[in-house]
C-alpha cells in the first residue's frame, strides 16, 4: 500500500463491526457490573451505618453510665464504620447514578448521609476520645473527694469541636430530600436525625457543665442548700424546709452547717424584683415567710430571697443557692448504697422519698413537732454526707445528677451576676426563659398549708390550631386528689381562711398558667362552668391564676381558651414542676406551611 493511501473498505468494515460487537457485549456487561457494585456497596454501607447507629446509641449509654473505657472503644468503632461507609459511596459509579434527576435521589441521600457522618468520624469522634480520657469519673475525683477542676476546663474545646461536627452533620442531613422513590432511604434519614439530635443535646449539656463547673467550684465558695418538701407544692418543686451550708475548698465539697425547719423564721429578705413580681406575689408573703420564698417558678427569685434571709440570720453572705428534693436524694443514693440513720433504720434509694414526705408524719404526727424536725435534719445530714463521700459509683452518680437536672429537681443560682447569666442559659438555673416560642407553663401552689400534694396527680393537654397571624390555643389542666384516709391531722390540716365547710383530705391550690408571650385569654372554665382568673405578667409571659378547691377523691378540670401570636412551627417549651408524682403532658400542634 502506497503512503497516504486509504485502507481497503473491507478492513475498515471488519474493524467497525468488531468494535460494535465489543460495545454490544461490553455495555451490558459494564452496566451489570455497575449495578452489582451499587448493590454490594449499598448493602455494605447500609450495614456499616446500622452498626454505626448502634455504636452511637451504645456510646451515649456508656457516657451516661460514666464508662469511659467503653465510650473510647465505641468511639473508635464508630469512626471506622463511618469512614468505610463514606469510602464505599463516593466513587464514580455512585457519583454518576446520584447525578441522574429523580431516579438518583435516594443515591444522593445515601451519599449525603455517609459524607456527613464521615465528618463526624473525622472531626467529632477524635474530640470525644480526648474528652473520655480527660473526664473519666473514676479518676476525676481523688480518694479525698477532691475534683480535678483543671481537667474539666481543658475538656471544653474538645466538646466544642465535637458539637460543631454534629451540628454540621445534622444540617447537611436535614438538607437532603425528605421524600424519594425509595422509602427505606427516607426512613434511614429520619432515623439518623432522631438519633443525632439527642447526641447534640448531650454534648451541649456536657459543654455547658464543663464550662460552668470550674467557676462554681472555684476556691473558697459557699452554697446554701435548700431541701424542698414536695408534699406541700411550690412552683420550683416543694416548700423550702431544712437548710445546709456547703463549702468548696481546693476542689473538695464539705457540709459545714445544718439548719432545720424554722431556722429562717422571722427574717425579712432585702431584695426587689420589680412591679410585675409585686403584682403577682405580695412582698409581705414571699419576702417575710421563708416557706413562701419560691412562690414564683423562676428559681433565681426564690434563691435570692433565701440567700438574703440566710445572711441576716447567720451573718454570712453565700455565693449561691442550690435547691434539691428527696427524689434527687433517691437518685444519688443509687450511687452510694444504703445509709444507716441515727435511729438505727436505713435510708435507701427506694424508701427515702416516702420516708421523708409521708412516713415521717405518721412517726411524728403532732403539729410543730420538734422530734420530726430533728429527725428530718438528721436524715438529710446523714444522706448528704454519704453522697459527698468519694466511694460513690461514678456512673450512677452521673446518671442521678443528669436526671435530677432534666426533671428540674436540682437547681443552682449564683450571686455572681456574670456567672448567673451563664447559668441561665442552662436548665440547671430553673429560670423562666424570656422567649417568643410557644410556652406551656403550669405552676401550682398549696394554699391549704397541708402535706397532701404527695398524692396529687396532674395532667396538661395543650392544643394549637389555625395558621394565621394569630393561632388558637386550648389548654386543659386536670387535677386529681388521691389522698387516702387515716392520715394524721398535721398532714390534712387546713390553715387557709375559707367560708365553706371542708373535710379532712380536702385541698386548696392556686393554679397559675404561664402562656406564650403576647397571648390573650378568651375564656376560662372550671369543670365546664365559666370561671374567673387573675391576670399578671412575669418575664414577658402572661400569667392566668385560678383558685381551685380540690376535695378528697375528686378530679377537677380547668380549660383556658387563648389567642396566641403565630410562632411558626417551633416546638413548645414546657415548664415542668417537679412533685412526687410526675406531670403528664400531651401536646397536639397543627403544622403550618
Amino acid at each position: 500500500m502506497n503512503e497516504g493511501s486509504e485502507p481497503a473498505p473491507g478492513r475498515v468494515g471488519v474493524r467497525l463491526r468488531r468494535r460494535r460487537q465489543w460495545l454490544l457485549i461490553a455495555c451490558p456487561a459494564l452496566t451489570i457490573v455497575a449495578i452489582g457494585w451499587l448493590a454490594v456497596t449499598a448493602l455494605i454501607a447500609r450495614a456499616d451505618l446500622a452498626h454505626a447507629r448502634g455504636d452511637l446509641v451504645a456510646m451515649r449509654t456508656a457516657v451516661h453510665g460514666a464508662d469511659m473505657s467503653d465510650t473510647r472503644q465505641r468511639a473508635v468503632d464508630l469512626r471506622s464504620r463511618l469512614g468505610r461507609a463514606h469510602l464505599l459511596t463516593r466513587g464514580p459509579v455512585w457519583r454518576g447514578v446520584a447525578a441522574i434527576p429523580v431516579a438518583g435521589a435516594p443515591f444522593r441521600s445515601v451519599r449525603g448521609m455517609t459524607s456527613a457522618l464521615d465528618t463526624v468520624g473525622d472531626r467529632g469522634v477524635p474530640a470525644l476520645i480526648a474528652v473520655a480520657d480527660q473526664l473519666d469519673p473514676k479518676t476525676l475525683r481523688d480518694p479525698q473527694g477532691r475534683i480535678a477542676v483543671n481537667r474539666v476546663s481543658t475538656a471544653v474545646p474538645d466538646l466544642a469541636r465535637a458539637g460543631a461536627a454534629l451540628d454540621d452533620a445534622v444540617a447537611r442531613v436535614s438538607a437532603l430530600p425528605r421524600h424519594t422513590w425509595l422509602s427505606t432511604v427516607d426512613s434511614a434519614r429520619e432515623l439518623l436525625l432522631r438519633q443525632l439530635s439527642p447526641a447534640i443535646g448531650d454534648l451541649r449539656a456536657a459543654q455547658q457543665a464543663a464550662d460552668l463547673v470550674p467557676a462554681l467550684l472555684a476556691e473558697d465558695k459557699s452554697y446554701l442548700l435548700s431541701f424542698q418538701n414536695n408534699a406541700e407544692a411550690r412552683p420550683t418543686g416543694g416548700m423550702p424546709g431544712a437548710f445546709a451550708l456547703a463549702r468548696v475548698h481546693d476542689g473538695r465539697i464539705t457540709l459545714d452547717r445544718f439548719a432545720g425547719e424554722g431556722s429562717l423564721s422571722g427574717i425579712t429578705a432585702k431584695v426587689q424584683f420589680g412591679a410585675d413580681y409585686d403584682a403577682l406575689y405580695p412582698q409581705q408573703v414571699t419576702q417575710r415567710i421563708y416557706q413562701d420564698a419560691n412562690l414564683s417558678p423562676h428559681f433565681p427569685y426564690g434563691a435570692a430571697i433565701l440567700a438574703s434571709m440566710w445572711q441576716q440570720r447567720f451573718g454570712e453572705k453565700v455565693d449561691g443557692v442550690i435547691a434539691l428534693d428527696p427524689v434527687v436524694l433517691s437518685y444519688l443514693l443509687r450511687a452510694t448504697g444504703p445509709v444507716l440513720l441515727p435511729d438505727g433504720s436505713t435510708a435507701t434509694a427506694d424508701n427515702i422519698v416516702a420516708l421523708t414526705e409521708e412516713q415521717v408524719y405518721a412517726k411524728f404526727p403532732g403539729p410543730a413537732n420538734n422530734g420530726r424536725r430533728d429527725y428530718l435534719a438528721r436524715v438529710e445530714q446523714a444522706v448528704s454526707t454519704r453522697i459527698m463521700s468519694s466511694d460513690a459509683n461514678p456512673g450512677e452518680l452521673m446518671r442521678g445528677l443528669r436526671r435530677s437536672i432534666d426533671e428540674r429537681r436540682l437547681l443552682i443560682w449564683s450571686a455572681d451576676t456574670a456567672l448567673q447569666r451563664r447559668l441561665e442559659r442552662t436548665p440547671v438555673s430553673g429560670a423562666i426563659p424570656i422567649t417568643r416560642a410557644p410556652y406551656v407553663g403550669v405552676s401550682i401552689v398549696n394554699e391549704a398549708g397541708n402535706k397532701l400534694d404527695y398524692y396529687l396527680d396532674r395532667t396538661i393537654r395543650w392544643q394549637r390550631s389555625g395558621c394565621g397571624v394569630q393561632r388558637s390555643v386550648t389548654v386543659s389542666i386536670t387535677l386529681t386528689n388521691n389522698v387516702p384516709t387515716g392520715l394524721s391531722g398535721y398532714v390534712t390540716n387546713r390553715s387557709d381562711p375559707h367560708a365553706y365547710p371542708v373535710r379532712p383530705g380536702d385541698n386548696r391550690l392556686t393554679v397559675s398558667y404561664f402562656a406564650t408571650s403576647g397571648a390573650v385569654m378568651q375564656s376560662v372554665r372550671l369543670d365546664g362552668k365559666p370561671w374567673v382568673a387573675g391576670i399578671g405578667t412575669q418575664r414577658g409571659h402572661p400569667v392566668f391564676v385560678v383558685d381551685v378547691e380540690l376535695s378528697r377523691g375528686s378530679t377537677r378540670t380547668m380549660i383556658l381558651h387563648l389567642i396566641e401570636p403565630a410562632t411558626g412551627n417551633r416546638q413548645p417549651v414546657v415548664l415542668y414542676q417537679p412533685l412526687v408524682r410526675p406531670m403528664a403532658v400531651h401536646l397536639q400542634d397543627t403544622r403550618c406551611p
